[in-house]
């Protein structure tokens, strides 16, 4: 029994001990981070900096590089650590493979000049919710395939110029949920843009679109979109989206800038027959909007909500000016 008691204290030690060490063993371990480091490439230079894990790419001579790949990448080196890309004005395009795989990506900033999207140029970024602030340079008339694929997008403002969308350009984006396409002569999908797609519930288009069909896992669903208008004024911005929900023309008129609305009276969203034909309209004010100008939404009786957004649940007091609501009857 003294045997069996003490082999059984020598088993308990040497079982305590491994416990002890298996935590201290794996707080041992630390992220590794790539060291400076730069180089130049077909026309572009490029800047990684280990303190704020940034990529920083610039424009130096004609060329704007494609990869075969993402290992034949110029910054390859240092892909696996970035957290940030910065590219500079006069880029033009962003190109094949430039940015596959980076699964620390969060946070990127795009120039104006930017006319392209490269093939599987932000593929497997599982972490990038958005790109800028959402929107995509004026300027890109071209996605190409795969651009996106498995990304962390949770919505995508296509401007205008955007007219060509390649093959499963967002393909396996499963937390993508809104997408706005701002070109009017876009009037249907490939079948595969937007497959495997599975919360994708909002699309607005500039043109009456055809039902979007994805393909997910265990079969199909459609997503029906919604037409947009929208315009700027001096300094106001204006978005109406309008759907149709159980036979009624339902449509939301977003106003946004900084302090007073510009004069809008007979202009504007007054001149669009959609927003006139809606059965029902609520009006969002943003956060920026301090003054609602004079007779902005005069005469709009299917308006039936106005909501002031709102930053950190507070916002700044707003002046509503003479007549701006006058004969919006279905206002409570």
């Amino acid at each position: 029994m003294k045997k069996n008691s003490r082999f059984l204290r020598i088993i308990a030690v040497v079982m305590l001990s491994l416990l002890m060490v298996l935590p201290l063993a794996s707080c041992g371990k630390s992220e590794t981070v790539a060291a400076d480091a730069s180089g130049t490439s077909h026309g572009i230079s490029w800047e990684y900096k280990q303190h704020n894990q940034t990529l920083t790419i610039r424009k130096t001579g004609d060329n704007n590089p494609d990869f075969e790949n993402a290992d034949s990448v110029a910054w390859a080196s240092v892909a696996s650590s970035v957290k940030a890309v910065y590219v500079e004005d006069k880029v033009t395009g962003i190109g094949d493979y430039w940015f596959y795989g980076m699964d620390k990506l969060a946070s990127v900033r795009l120039p104006g000049s930017i006319t392209y999207i490269g093939k599987s140029a932000f593929a497997f970024c599982s972490v990038l919710d958005k790109i800028g602030d959402g929107k995509l340079p004026e300027a890109v008339t071209t996605i190409r395939d795969r651009a996106f694929e498995a990304s962390g997008l949770t919505s995508i403002d296509l401007p205008a110029a955007t007219a060509n969308i390649g093959d499963y350009a967002f393909v396996y984006c499963n937390k993508l949920t809104n997408v706005v396409v701002r070109n009017d002569n876009v009037k249907s999908f490939n079948t595969t843009v937007f497959s495997y797609c599975s919360a994708l519930s909002e699309v607005n288009t500039a043109a009456a679109t055809e039902d979007i069909t994805v393909t997910v896992k265990n079969g199909v669903f459609t997503v029906k979109p919604s037409t947009i208008y929208y315009g700027t004024l001096d300094h106001t911005k204006w978005e109406f989206k309008v759907s149709l929900v159980d036979g009624k023309k339902v449509g939301v008129l977003k106003i946004s800038g900084e302090g007073t609305m510009d004069g809008v009276e007979d202009k504007a969203w007054h001149k669009e027959d959609a927003v006139n034909d809606a059965d029902s309209v609520t009006v969002i004010i943003s956060s920026g909007i301090t003054r609602i100008s004079k007779s902005a939404f005069k005469g709009m009786a299917n308006i039936t909500e106005v909501v002031l957004e709102k930053v950190a649940d507070t916002r700044s007091p707003v002046t509503i000016d003479e007549c701006a609501f006058k004969g919006c009857e279905n206002l409570e």
